[in-house]
């Protein structure tokens, strides 16, 4: 069903979902769902990249919002394990 939604949608259209992705990718309780639609997204309209500025824009967009948040992730699972070798020392020594 999400297929037939996001096929053959004009460049205005795929540029407002490429949008509101983009707008709720970094939000945990969506991005789940988001990462799914702009997967299927990439898969269908990867062929129009270089037909449409705007399209181009929102991929490039999406690609650097997509970095940042894997930056961040990598940062935070780091400082996860930080945590937890602090909290074990902290056991070890008392």
């Amino acid at each position: 069903m999400l297929t037939l939604a996001v096929s053959h949608l004009e460049p205005e259209q795929l540029i407002f979902l490429m949008e509101f992705i983009k707008s709720r990718l970094s939000n945990p309780k969506y991005s789940k769902m988001m990462l799914e639609v702009l997967s299927l997204i990439v898969d269908m309209y990867s062929c129009v990249i270089g037909l449409n500025k705007e399209v181009d824009k929102e991929f490039k967009e999406l690609k650097d919002v997509l970095e940042r948040e894997y930056e961040l992730e990598v940062g935070l699972i780091s400082l996860k394990g930080m945590i937890e070798a602090v909290k074990s020392a902290a056991l070890i020594t008392q």
